[in-house]
């Protein structure tokens, strides 16, 4: 089962690189507003975005997204993790 990682980076490939290439450069922002007419995507990309900026894992700004961080973010266990 693809990740959701997996899954933006493959629709929204230059926004993730980006994101990634801001981590790896120590420039990413400290708030981010994530606007879409799809309700799904703004729910999900969120979460894309948390293990981007938090993955103690991470590899060259890529998440592991099989770190206990990366997956409780996306099973939503992580308890900082709020959603307004």
């Amino acid at each position: 089962m693809p990740c959701l990682y997996d899954e933006y980076l493959a629709l929204q490939p230059e926004a993730v690189r980006s994101l990634e290439n801001s981590r790896r450069g120590g420039h990413f922002a400290h708030a981010f507003l994530v606007h879409s007419p799809d309700i799904e995507a703004r729910r999900e990309f969120p979460i894309v975005l948390a293990q981007i900026a938090g993955c103690p894992a991470s590899r060259d700004g890529r998440p592991d997204t099989s770190c206990e961080y990366c997956r409780r973010l996306e099973n939503g266990t992580y308890i900082e993790s709020v959603t307004l």
